[in-house]
């Protein structure tokens, strides 16, 4: 701290200059001029800091949206004055914005329990609490801000826009990037690559696939749909190298028309308990689900045809297994159909179905015993404004009964300081339902 009785530059004393800053900095707040609020506390903390400052100083941060800086100012106020309960507010409030709403709990219980009846704590630990019931959860950010190196060694994000996700490798995840065309064979918390498809277009300028829909990895391979070939491939998940394929454009068995979403299914309960693994494709413009032997990719059976009656599908896009049932979205229908593995009609959800509406298209599903999780399709959303309505939430239904199981689940977009975006897929692997957004966000929510 400076000497209160120091002259300063401008030939006021400290102690005059720092009441000037202090109140000159609370009218830029209540302003909204948040940058030169911040500066002012800043200049004020470098002459007498205080517990106070610290705290005001913290609240311009959050009201700007920069929680780290938020929570520290936060921690340091605490810190100074252990017994304010206000010090603890700004820290709750800071891991708040940044949706550490377990930790944001546990600091506003701290600080009740020095001001039992304060008002701000209560409210700010029951938004809280409100906040996680609506997202489910706490939810975990996997990758985010990384950044790699283009070919000409210019630092870029990590991944741009993931919108496919499966389990990959050794509980790993696979990603598929869209603006890049790219999928990433990665461990579980994506710090490191295990292999990239299709990103040496030096070797085959084509790409191995394009405009993919579906992604499915067994550990050893990962199965994707190829629509702009309207194929699906099989690739080695350690070195990218082409294993199998099978389709062209056409209606025929073992052809394809805009292939989507990719099923991978133990299905050895359908062949006397022999060892056996079946490959489902949503084959979108041809109005079916086509299954493969997952070892070659031949061609084995399908079911479903263009239409709106019972085991009818226009456009089926997303697809998921558990157990013994398929879930498949279908998006003419705004409905999701729910077949056995041999492709017998069970039930619908959505229009004409039990008693769940989707507003939009279903495009992505996950599938557990319990719960089937679905994302609709977003309608003209810009991935540079606020995501509004059912492209931002995930709805949680009974897959045996269509019933609502709770309110729609709302995954924190603020887990990267980015109150934007839309969902584009969901799954259920690991423990963890993961769902994907633009600005290369990945959301992993322990179940």
């Amino acid at each position: 701290a400076v000497n209160p009785a120091a002259i300063c530059k401008d030939g006021r004393t400290a102690a005059d200059r720092l009441e000037l800053l202090k109140e000159s900095a609370g009218d830029m707040f209540k302003a909204g001029r948040l940058p030169m609020a911040i500066h002012m506390y800043t200049e004020a903390i470098k002459l007498a800091p205080s517990h106070v400052l610290y705290s005001n100083r913290s609240a311009c941060f959050c009201a700007a949206r920069k929680y780290p800086e938020a929570f520290e100012d936060a921690c340091k106020c605490v810190d100074l004055m252990p017994t304010w309960a206000k010090g603890y507010a700004r820290k709750g409030a800071a891991l708040h914005g940044m949706d550490r709403w377990n930790e944001a709990i546990k600091v506003y219980d701290d600080g009740l329990k020095m001001e039992p009846s304060s008002r701000i704590l209560e409210q700010g630990k029951k938004d809280a609490e409100k906040r996680r019931l609506a997202a489910g959860g706490e939810w975990k950010l996997i990758a985010n801000d990384k950044t790699d190196e283009d070919e000409t060694g210019r630092t870029v994000s990590f991944l741009k826009l993931p919108t496919l996700i499966c389990k990959g490798p050794i509980n790993g995840i696979c990603v598929y990037d869209q603006e890049r065309d790219v999928v990433r064979v990665m461990n579980a918390d994506a710090s490191y690559v295990r292999c990239s498809l299709n990103a040496d277009k030096e070797i085959n300028r084509a790409g191995l696939f394009g405009q993919p829909h579906g992604l499915a990895c067994d550990g050893d391979f990962v199965y994707i749909t190829d629509r702009m070939r309207c194929r699906v491939i099989k690739c080695d998940t350690t070195n990218g190298k082409l294993v199998a394929k099978i389709g062209r454009s056409g209606c025929e068995d073992g052809f394809f028309d805009e292939p989507n979403g990719l099923a991978l299914v133990d299905t050895s309960v359908l062949h006397a308990g022999a060892a056996d693994m079946t490959l489902f494709v949503a084959d979108g413009k041809n109005h079916r689900v086509v299954a493969l032997d997952a070892t070659d990719l031949s061609f084995r059976y399908k079911f479903g045809k263009w239409g709106w009656g019972d085991g009818e599908l226009i456009e089926p896009n997303g697809i998921a297994a558990h157990g013994d049932i398929l879930a498949v979205t279908d998006k003419g229908n705004l409905r999701v159909c729910i077949f056995t593995l041999s492709g017998e009609y069970l039930r619908s959800i959505g229009a004409g179905g039990v008693d769940t509406k989707f507003e939009y298209a279903p495009v992505s599903v996950a599938l557990t015993d319990s719960h089937l999780f679905v994302i609709e399709e977003p309608q003209g959303h810009d991935k540079d404004k606020p995501a509004t309505g059912q492209a931002a939430h995930i709805h949680a239904l009974d897959p045996h009964k269509g019933t609502v199981l709770r309110p729609p689940l709302a995954p924190p977009f603020s887990l990267n300081n980015k109150k934007k975006g839309c969902l584009y897929a969901v799954a259920v692997f690991n423990g963890c339902l993961y769902a994907t957004s633009a600005y290369g966000v990945i959301l992993a929510l322990p179940r």
